[in-house]
């Protein structure tokens, strides 16, 4: 499995996006759902409604992705995971401290564990700090490469 972080999933839903493409073609090759958490959920619905707010994609665009994203989840291509809070937080401060020297943000912790706890094998990211973080703990990244 790989877990997909929003900067992922916006690519992937928001076509206009310049790592549209990548997203499209890095997701066309996996194998199993993607985890959609409650966080994934929360900061890809609020950054769906940001660009809406900031006149950079239409609201009908947004309904659109909105609507999208609810039918991947009911097909499966999206596969909603509930992750035990306590688990969660007590690895994200394991992660903080054994990677105290990147000193990464709050949110890219929390995603990196909730990665290390879902058992993902590879990582997908186009956040440059939220990569190094997720090599740094193991993960194979998606793409391989970002430019």
């Amino acid at each position: 499995m790989i877990y997909c972080d929003t900067s992922f999933l916006a690519s992937l839903y928001v076509t206009v996006d310049v790592n549209h493409g990548v997203a499209a073609k890095a997701a066309s090759r996996f194998v199993a759902a993607m985890p959609y958490t409650h966080l994934v959920e929360l900061e890809l619905i609020n950054a769906l409604r940001r660009l809406l707010m900031a006149g950079k994609v239409p609201e009908a665009e947004v309904n659109a992705m909105l609507s999208q994203i609810e039918r991947d989840v009911r097909d499966g291509f999206l596969e909603r995971k509930v992750l035990n809070q306590t688990a969660l937080y007590r690895e994200a401060l394991d992660i903080s401290e054994r990677r105290i020297a990147l000193a990464a943000r709050s949110l890219d912790i929390l995603h990196v564990a909730a990665a290390r706890l879902l058992g993902a094998g590879g990582f997908a990211s186009f956040d440059t700090r939220q990569r190094s973080l997720a090599k740094a703990e193991g993960f194979s990244l998606v793409p391989s490469r970002i430019s």
